[in-house]
């Protein structure tokens, strides 16, 4: 009985590919999964293609596991920063804070930290309606960052957080109605 069930176990094992051919085993490296990347962001954002759900979450991945993968690149945190524009066109929020603060954390001479810093806290803010937090990111905007435009953004924000989500803040903009 034993020597039956150890033959089905042997041909159930060579029939599913328990052989080692190295054909089967694909090593990913740094250049192959950049290639991956490539190949994957060409025919999702070319000319003649449509971003599903399905597709962008697996771009998302493919820019997450690089990151992780090879983290000392120049291009990882480059890569998170892709995979929080595709979270974006996919509305995943939760993504993307991910995404910023793991830049922050990781990669604090990102040389696009001031857009990082302002992203992460109109996130929290106005999709994730975390306004105790955004409210600490936009104080760190107005304190660390030297783009004018996102400091005059944070400090506008940052009269009215206490009183307003963001959406009747930005209905309050839209309809010209002074801030309190």
């Amino acid at each position: 009985m034993k020597k039956v069930v150890y033959t089905l176990l042997l041909i159930v094992l060579v029939a599913c590919g328990g052989n080692n051919n190295s054909e089967e085993k694909k090593e990913v490296t740094e250049a192959s999964l950049k290639a991956d990347i490539k190949q994957m962001e060409d025919s999702l954002f070319g000319a003649n293609s449509t971003l599903n759900k399905e597709s962008a979450e697996k771009m998302i991945a493919m820019y997450k596991d690089f990151a992780g993968l090879y983290p000392k690149t120049k291009e990882a945190p480059d890569y998170l920063m892709k995979a929080a524009d595709v979270a974006t066109a996919i509305n995943k929020p939760s993504v993307k804070e991910e995404c910023y603060k793991k830049i922050i954390n990781e990669y604090p001479d990102y040389p696009r930290m001031d857009v990082v810093k302002y992203l992460l806290a109109f996130t929290l803010d106005a999709e994730l309606n975390q306004r105790g937090e955004a409210k600490e990111w936009y104080n760190k905007v107005v304190a660390e960052v030297k783009d004018t435009n996102f400091v005059r953004d944070a400090k506008v924000r940052l009269k009215s957080i206490d009183s307003l989500d963001y959406e009747a803040f930005m209905q309050m903009i839209i309809n010209q109605q002074p801030l309190q």
